[in-house]
Order: C-alpha cells, then sequence, then structure tokens
C-alpha cells in the first residue's frame, strides 16, 4: 500500500508539471506548443475532470485546477499500481 501511494504522489506531481509545461503562458515552452498543438490537443482531453469540477463548482482557477489534475492522476497511479502489486503478489505465490 505504501508503494502505491508513493506511486500515485508521483503520478500526481507529473501530471501538474506536465499539465504547466503544455498549457502554461510561464511556461518556457509554451511559445513551441501555440505552434505545434499535438501533445496538447492529446493532452487537455486527458484531463476532462478539471472542465467537470469547474462546471459543478464554478471555481475558474489555475490552483484549483492543478488541485483537480493532482487527484485525478494520482488516483490513476494508486489503483494502477496498486492492481499491478496485487497481480505481482499474486504470480509469486504461484511460483512458490
Amino acid at each position: 500500500m505504501k508503494r502505491a501511494t508513493i506511486l500515485g504522489l508521483l503520478c500526481g506531481l507529473i501530471a501538474v508539471l506536465l499539465s504547466w509545461l503544455i498549457s502554461s503562458e510561464t511556461s518556457p515552452l509554451y511559445n513551441y506548443f501555440l505552434w505545434h498543438g499535438t501533445i496538447p490537443s492529446i493532452w487537455e482531453p486527458m484531463n476532462f475532470t478539471v472542465v467537470i469540477a469547474s462546471a459543478f463548482t464554478g471555481i475558474r482557477s489555475t490552483v484549483f485546477s492543478a488541485i483537480v489534475i493532482f487527484f485525478q492522476w494520482f488516483f490513476i497511479g494508486f489503483i494502477a499500481s496498486w492492481f499491478l502489486l496485487k497481480i505481482r503478489k499474486e504470480k509469486d505465490r504461484v511460483e512458490r
């Protein structure tokens, strides 16, 4: 469970960093992504929870978006690593 939590935290932090790099005007890569829209076109729909959360709460803040993105990717990373660790434990148990 500890490994799953650590991986979830890591996924959340990486997702917030990627969101900043891809879509923030203060990002050093902002001008690049203005002219090369493939990565933002893929990344932004993957973070649909920000749109849903903003619609329900009425909050339109960068900090709120970062928090929602962090929690979305934390849960994805946590569940994926928990599932993979469970499969690994089962495989180790069967091999003995």
